[in-house]
């Protein structure tokens, strides 16, 4: 034989009994007899000479006539057997033992040839002497048999019937009627070329035999005409059939014989079309009985073919050792087996080596097969070693020791006893010691859960499971594994095989549910891809009426979970099988939450549908948690104390998550009671504005879709929130996408950008305003950055405080709190209403001014605000510049104003249109003391330019007025300004205290009169040019209390003046009446004007004189003497009102005209001018 083969010896022998040795021992002493040890010794002698004698004999008669011996006896067998027998040329070899030799033989019968290219048979003499041919040894040279058996060759359990396998289990079975189950209906062969070429559909599945199947497989073998029915019958018969019938072996084996094969073929074709090709075989067996063997046997290649399928194939098939046909677990010494398998769809390779060794006590097989398990077109690497043993034949039980499968990258370990027989068929108990295993990989209902879920499911480690098995069900009764790093300790099992139910139990002491399930926290797994489907079936397919699968009823359960920072206790998930839909008969799955969260109840389930799309409807509710405790765990939870309570009721489908996202429908809702808002927890505490309080705060959502993009999820819908407290009621409503992140530990952001909202604030009084509190309605679109803590808004609209506001801002969050910026256009159409609504007690604003238009752009943080770009319109003054405040040390009001003109006659009136009760004094109402020390920790700076200002019909242009205030003193003086072509020099002081205190000096030289008195109007007219100067001061300690506290001094006079009067439309009428010169001064005490030295000089005339003038009471009383040529001098006396004052004087009527409209011309012109710079402060 050659080298490379790898040969087996095999041979079988009875065991001595246990008294042997004593038998020996006598039978030893009797031999040693001298006498018998002669008697046998002649004996010995006598039949060495006569078997000599005889095989001489033979030797000389076999090579006398070889051939006609030959034919002699292959005509007695082909006589008897049918056979057509030839045979080339017939020899005799005499060495190394007498055999008779043919070359090229061939044996031809129906159906069947067998050709040898060279063969040897050495016979037993003993039996040729008495003329019968039986064989001792046999040598077979290139042997080849070829034909056609009447047995079915294709053995099912190799080649399953894929058509059956897809039909429901119902109509294979018979019916329930007890009538006799229909026939196969006859399938169309297809040719075995096109079957062939075909690959296995990605359906193939390792095949499996259910209870179930096996009568249905009986049924079809009674089915199945006798002849392929056959061949389980005659193999089962050849050591000796179970049934009452007679073993073939010892009749086909010759006893003592000997068989030698080299490079023998065979090919035969059974009655089911079935071919069994082999080639290379050969072999060296030899028989010491009817059933015992010894040898070795192998063959180079072995192919088992079915009409119109895939091929099984073994390659270098070793067999050798000893061995007992009628009895191999009994005795067989040694036997040894390997080589290499292949069969279709499901087994790529398989290289398998296996020894048995069995006595009279028992037996043991052990085993190492390694191989490539084909599914759906992918080679899975198998590798299975252990032993199987019966070690005790009184107990009956087959011990599996060590029985190690690794399956890709899974490994786990089996000892266990398996007992055939009894009630249930069999059973098994043992223990699974699980190295790695997963399920995600080989149950189907796992490739339904999340990707995160089903990495953590794949890679179950480090685990034990003690279980029973039998014919009813499975009890595990004691499960210890450990899955995405914890420990899960139970029981499980299936309690009946006719209705499989996989039941699972399991507990953890801690589980993170961030490895459980990554998509928690923000992380987004990779799903397991394995490239095959799994072993049972998965979710998606139609279940059939009656169709038999596995349920599973799965209980997780963990002490504590952590999620995150979060805290879940005593929190349970099962998941089963849900409902089947009777139209669609999609099977459903269902998930159950059940478990405590921070004092409260979180209780939620998930359906799973069955369908191919993966519907899914989630409903999640949380209760009575504990906002106070989940706060500290959840920093980022922007509520705090009070109990919190939540709600999900949304719905899905698809499995990748862009999918499921992409579909997410439903509603989102989480309710606050008595708790607090809290700022963002990255705002340091120094620029933290703090918590808010409340009563109630709600957030809702109407899930429209989902996204997730760069660990970033966003959900978008239509938002609404709401916060109430005492004297609070405010509410936000969004429309579109907000996203979330996280770290993982408590850390989050929010972002979204430019979404349409509105935001509603209620303010009570006591909250904000007297005596109607606040009302706001704010819209526009929203964007937030929470990483950044800024919020931002565009085409902004607010209606507040009777003000509507439109624009641009943003607020964010700074080092020092917070700052803001943007742009605005802000209308008040009342802004008596504004000053009412922001509690100012019955203002009373003059009607031009209640209409404000304003545009600017502020900026500001927790300690100032800026507004540049300036601009109001105020009535039919236009107002530009910038403003600052700055409170971070004290209030600072930093200000650049100017506007073209300004017409204060508009808002303070004129004293012409005033009084009308003849000048009577009002006593005015004393006012609470004021308390201005205030003032001093306020400091302002800055300047205002007017292009023209009128007060009492009289214009100032481009006045400019600086001031600076600091340290309770408002100090101001004027940069400029022309007044009828003359400077404005004006200073002064204001100080603040508990009171306040003023001193202000104005002095204008050289200004043209008759310009001021042309826009003064009035009967007279007076020109020339004229100065004026006033020093005046007050100490005031409430309001009412000018100018009856006013003090000062005062002076003016008029060079070349005249004095011409005015008709009723302003025309002047008759002659100038000119002057040279006309001047007076005096003090201010107590708001009453004095003077003593009032003069005027003309050419014909002087007027000279005194009087007072009481600014309280706004009256006068001056007498007057007047000097004119050709005429006596003669008193005057004006009196009355200063708006509607008397002349009484001893002259003509002419004269009583002429010169009380001079006197009553100054008095109008120059007296509004000195009144005017203590009535502005008033």
């Amino acid at each position: 034989m050659p080298d490379s083969c790898q040969q087996a010896r095999f041979a079988i022998g009875s065991k001595p009994s246990l008294d042997a040795p004593r038998r020996q021992d006598a039978r030893m002493h009797m031999l040693l007899n001298p006498g018998r040890l002669r008697l046998l010794t002649r004996i010995f002698l006598a039949l060495l000479l006569t078997l000599s004698a005889m095989s001489a004999a033979v030797f000389w008669l076999l090579q006398r006539n070889p051939e006609a011996l030959a034919q002699h006896y292959i005509e007695q067998i082909a006589a008897s057997t049918g056979l057509n027998i030839t045979v080339e040329s017939v020899n005799v070899a005499l060495l190394p033992l007498p055999s008779l030799a043919v070359s090229n033989a061939s044996v031809e019968g129906k159906n069947f040839s067998f050709t040898v290219a060279y063969a040897t048979l050495r016979p037993d003499f003993l039996a040729l002497l008495r003329g019968e041919l039986l064989p001792r040894n046999i040598t077979l040279l290139r042997p080849r048999l070829k034909g056609e058996l009447p047995v079915a060759l294709s053995l099912p359990f190799l080649f399953p019937d894929t058509a059956e396998a897809d039909q429901p289990v119902a109509a294979q079975a018979a019916p329930a009627n007890g009538g006799t189950p229909p026939k196969a209906a006859p399938q169309p062969a297809a040719s075995s070329t096109a079957k062939a070429s075909n690959p296995p559909t990605q359906d193939a599945t390792i095949p499996a035999v259910t209870d179930a199947a096996a009568p249905l497989q009986s049924a079809a073998a009674q089915e199945q005409p006798p002849a392929q029915n056959s061949v389980q019958l005659w193999l089962a018969r050849l050591a000796g059939d179970t049934t009452g019938g007679t073993a073939l072996l010892p009749g086909i084996l010759p006893g003592r014989f000997r068989l030698a094969v080299s490079q023998g073929e065979v090919d035969i074709t059974g009655a089911d079309k079935t071919q069994l090709a082999a080639s290379g075989l050969q072999c060296d067996v030899e028989t010491a009985s009817a059933t015992r063997l010894e040898g070795n046997f192998f063959c180079a290649t072995a192919i088992l073919q079915p009409e119109g399928q895939l091929p099984a194939r073994i390659e270098h098939l070793n067999l050798e050792g000893k061995t007992d046909l009628s009895a191999p677990l009994a005795k067989t010494p040694q036997l040894a087996g390997k080589g290499t398998m292949q069969l279709p769809n499901w087994l790529a390779r398989l290289n398998f080596a296996l020894g048995l060794k069995a006595d009279a006590n028992g037996w043991s097989l052990t085993s190492d097969l390694e191989g490539e398990l084909r599914k759906d077109e992918v080679l899975l690497p198998a590798h299975v070693t252990g032993t199987v043993a019966q070690r005790n034949k009184e107990d009956q039980g087959i011990s599996l020791e060590n029985l190690r499968l690794r399956l890709g990258q899974d490994d786990v370990n089996v000892n266990g006893m398996l007992r055939l027989g009894g009630p249930d068929t069999f059973s098994i108990e043992g223990r699974l010691q699980l190295q790695r295993a997963s399920l995600t990989e080989w149950l189907g209902f796992a490739r339904n859960l999340a990707p995160g879920l089903q990495v953590a499911l794949d890679e179950v480690t480090l685990g034990t499971l003690d279980f029973s098995v039998d014919g009813k069900g499975l009890r595990v009764p004691h499960i210890d594994v450990t899955a995405a790093g914890s420990r899960f300790l139970g029981s499980g099992g299936v309690a009946s095989w006719a209705r499989p139910e996989l039941l699972l139990d399991l507990k953890a002491e801690t589980v993170n549910l961030g490895r459980a399930i990554p998509e928690s926290v923000g992380v987004l797994p990779a799903e397991p891809r394995y490239g095959h489907g799994p072993l049972t079936p998965m979710p998606g397919k139609p279940v059939e009426p009656g169709e038999i699968g596995l349920d599973y009823n799965i209980r997780l359960a963990a002490t504590q979970v952590n999620y995150g920072p979060i805290v879940i206790s005593d929190a349970l998930v099962v998941i089963k099988q849900g409902l089947v839909d009777q139209v669609t008969h999609f099977e459903d799955t269902l998930l159950i939450v059940d478990g405590t969260l921070y004092g409260g109840s979180v209780k939620g389930d998930t359906i799973m549908g069955g369908h191919p799309d993966t519907p899914y409807a989630i409903r999640l509710h949380m209760r009575d948690i504990n906002g106070e405790n989940l706060a500290k765990d959840l920093p980022v939870m922007p509520v705090s104390g009070g109990k919190l309570r939540g709600d999900v009721d949304v719905m899905s489908q698809g499995r990748e998550l862009d999918v499921f996202l992409g579909r997410l429908r439903g509603t989102v809702s989480a309710r606050a009671e008595k708790g607090q808002l809290r700022p963002p927890n990255n705002i340091p505490g120094k620029a933290s504005p703090g918590a808010v309080g409340f009563k109630a705060l709600d957030v809702n959502l109407k899930v429209r879709t989902a996204a997730w993009e760069q660990s970033r999820l966003g959900l978008e819908g239509q938002w609404t929130a709401t916060i109430e407290d005492e004297g609070i009621d405010a509410s936000v409503g969004l429309n579109g996408r907000l996203w979330f992140s996280g770290d993982g530990q408590g850390g989050g952001n929010m972002d979204f950008q430019n979404l349409p909202g509105t935001i509603s604030l209620g303010l009570s009084p006591e909250k904000s305003f007297q005596p109607e509190g606040l009302q706001a309605q704010i819209s526009g679109k929203f964007s937030c950055q929470a990483a950044r803590n800024q919020l931002s808004a565009t085409d902004m609209h607010v209606n507040a405080l009777g003000a509507d506001i439109s624009g641009a801002g943003q607020l964010g969050m700074g080092k020092d709190g917070m700052v803001w910026q943007g742009k605005v256009s802000a209308f008040i159409p009342d802004s008596t209403k504004t000053l009412r609504l922001l509690g100012a007690a019955n203002p009373n604003v003059p009607q031009p001014l209640r209409r404000i238009e304003l545009d600017t752009a502020f900026k500001g943080d927790s300690g100032s605000l800026a507004l540049s770009e300036f601009r109001a319109k105020v009535d039919q003054n236009d107002i530009s510049g910038s403003i600052s405040l700055d409170w971070r040390k004290e209030l600072a009001l930093r200000f650049k104003l100017s506007a073209p003109q300004i017409d204060l006659d508009r808002y303070v009136g004129d004293k012409a249109a005033g009084q009308t009760d003849g000048g009577k004094n009002k006593k005015k109402a004393e006012s609470k003391p004021w308390d201005l020390r205030f003032m001093r920790a306020f400091s302002a700076e800055g300047e205002a330019h007017v292009g023209q200002l009128t007060l009492w019909k009289l214009r100032t242009d481009d006045l400019r007025l600086k001031a600076k205030m600091e340290n309770g003193t408002l100090r101001y003086e004027s940069q400029g300004g022309k007044f009828y072509g003359s400077p404005v020099s004006a200073h002064g002081e204001m100080r603040f205290n508990k009171g306040m205190g003023f001193a202000n000096a104005l002095s204008i030289e050289g200004f043209d009169l008759a310009a001021a008195s042309k826009d003064r109007g009035g009967s007279a007219a007076l020109g020339g040019r004229a100065s004026i100067s006033s020093e005046v001061d007050a100490e005031l300690t409430g309001a009412n209390q000018l100018p009856a506290r006013l003090n000062g001094k005062w002076r003016f006079n008029v060079h070349n003046g005249f004095y011409q009067s005015r008709d009723k439309d302003g025309q002047l009428k008759g002659k100038p009446t000119r002057f040279d010169a006309a001047g007076s001064s005096g003090a201010i005490t107590n708001g009453i004007a004095k003077s003593g030295d009032f003069y005027l000089k003309g050419q014909d005339l002087t007027v000279t004189g005194g009087g007072w003038i009481d600014l309280n009471s706004e009256t006068l009383d001056c007498n007057f003497t007047v000097n004119m040529k050709n005429l006596p001098e003669f008193p005057m006396r004006l009196y009355g009102s200063l708006d509607n004052s008397k002349t009484s004087i001893g002259a003509g009527k002419l004269l009583l005209n002429t010169i009380g409209g001079i006197t009553q011309g100054f008095v109008d012109v120059l007296g509004s001018v000195v009144e005017g710079t203590w009535k502005l402060f008033r």
